[in-house]
């Protein structure tokens, strides 16, 4: 009788052991899937995101108009993002900045030539991705403006100083002679085609040239002459004439009339606000990395 309450209890306790581990793990599991908070924070299409709340307005909206300017001459995507801290800490740098890059797209999707500043103040961190459209030569271009501009002026806390000397000295090494290489292996390559079509092409785009530069010239301002904010058309009424818009600035509150035909059909593109994506690109893990 007591042998077989014994062996009762012992088969009992075999299949109590296994229950209450999974019960652990799956309590484990609830727990870290409440507590993780999202791997990368949302794209809302800025080139600059001041997630860390590191960088005052004015230096964001300064920034955020140099780097579109460079994306609508050269077609470069070139995105800024401050972070409170990254998950894992530094020592996650650079795995965390490529699966942002690569979560975010940032880049043209058929050159990859997108480029990313993320820089983590808590982690004594910053780092340079580049898109996988460049190669070894420009890791070690930037590995130089990490180590002689960004790291310097992010020690000393000169974080908005750091940003715009390190978006000069990108845009001048890195991005201009990255289009110029580009520009010049496609005209090597497209020689053949050129009695064919350059000429007309040429002939087409100067006329376009001619024309566009009349209608600017006579449309007038198309930003904010105040803060330089790109103005649309949704901000603000025809006129009864219908030639000018009584029009005010999202960002600075100024006001006045703009020549219809010079603002642009689609809302503007100031800091912050949802636009189009950056590019779809993608990033093989290449940049540079600094810490201090």
């Amino acid at each position: 009788m007591s042998m077989r309450i014994g062996s009762g209890g012992a088969w009992r306790g075999w299949w109590a052991a296994p229950a209450v581990v999974l019960m652990i793990l799956g309590w484990a599991s609830l727990a870290s899937a409440q507590s993780t908070p999202e791997r990368f924070p949302q794209n809302i299409g800025a080139l600059v995101t001041d997630l860390g709340n590191v960088l005052p307005e004015a230096d964001q909206q300064a920034l955020e108009s140099r780097l579109e300017r460079l994306r609508a001459e050269t077609g470069v995507t070139f995105a800024i993002v401050t972070i409170s801290g990254i998950p894992g800490g530094a020592a996650q740098l650079e795995s965390y900045a490529t699966g942002l890059f690569n979560a975010w797209g940032i880049g043209n999707l058929d050159r990859n030539d997108g480029i990313l500043l993320l820089y983590s103040a808590p982690d004594k961190a910053v780092r340079l991705e580049l898109g996988q459209g460049y190669g070894q030569d420009f890791d070690r271009v930037a590995q130089g403006i990490v180590d002689r501009v960004l790291v310097p002026e992010l020690r000393e806390g000169r974080i908005p100083k750091a940003m715009s000397e390190g978006v000069t000295q990108v845009i001048e090494r890195i991005a201009l002679p990255f289009v110029q290489r580009a520009t010049t292996e496609g005209a090597k390559s497209g020689t053949s085609d050129w009695t064919r079509y350059g000429v007309p092409g040429v002939m087409v785009l100067a006329f376009a040239a001619i024309a566009l530069r009349k209608r600017r010239g006579a449309a007038g301002p198309t930003t904010c002459p105040q803060c330089g904010t790109n103005l649309s058309m949704d901000h603000g009424p025809i006129l009864s004439n219908g030639r000018k818009r009584l029009v005010s600035c999202p960002d600075c509150g100024w006001a006045g009339r703009i020549p219809a035909r010079a603002l642009h059909e689609r809302p503007d593109r100031g800091p912050g606000r949802d636009h189009e994506g950056l590019g779809g690109g993608s990033s093989g893990g290449g940049g540079a990395s600094g810490r201090w």
